[in-house]
């Protein structure tokens, strides 16, 4: 693993770690976009994958009634024990035990309870597709981020034609008098 992507994760573990304990979810929904950077450039597995674990566990953390079921604080305690075990994991260079990791995450919030399970997949799937919305801005096609979120191509083009992201001030076309007068400037004719 590059040193850039192991530092970022390392950092972006810890920084998580922390506002889960601080109860900070703009933070760790803040955490989860860190790594989108990194997606893109170098587009590895362990950033999208953590950008997408810590997502999923803002969006369960965003539930508050969640909070009430009986596993609930079993459940955070396994988190928090298991983003420390995941930083040991990325810092040893032990990267298949931190891919574990993460998925041990997801799978223990599916069993907080019978009835958020469905819920938990729902957004895990979600997250994956918000992150290759994120990655798509940063340049990568639709199909490349499909396939490295493993989600069909069909539903991020559907949720890319449903966002305003690329409606920004960036993205509006000169008028034709401006570009008349580029195109007058570019090939020296007056």
């Amino acid at each position: 693993m590059n040193d850039i992507i192991k530092n970022d994760i390392i950092s972006v573990l810890k920084n998580s770690l922390i506002s889960i304990r601080n109860k900070d979810l703009i933070q760790l929904r803040n955490q989860s976009d860190r790594t989108i950077h990194n997606s893109s450039t170098f587009q590895d597995k362990y950033s999208i994958t953590t950008a997408v674990a810590i997502y999923s566990v803002y969006k369960l953390f965003e539930k508050n009634k969640y909070r009430k079921y009986v596993n609930w604080f079993s459940f955070e305690k396994f988190l928090i024990n298991e983003l420390k075990k995941s930083i040991l994991f990325v810092k040893n260079d032990k990267l298949k035990e931190y891919l574990d990791s993460l998925r041990k995450i997801t799978r223990s919030m599916a069993k907080i309870d019978k009835d958020v399970g469905l819920f938990v997949d729902k957004v895990i799937h979600v997250s994956k597709i918000k992150k290759a919305s994120k990655l798509h801005r940063h340049g990568l096609s639709t199909s490349r981020v499909a396939d490295l979120l493993g989600v069909p191509t069909w539903e991020v083009m559907s949720y890319l034609g449903h966002t305003k992201t690329f409606e920004g001030s960036l993205n509006k076309s000169k008028s034709t008098r401006d570009r008349l007068q580029i195109a007058r400037k570019v090939f020296n004719i007056k």
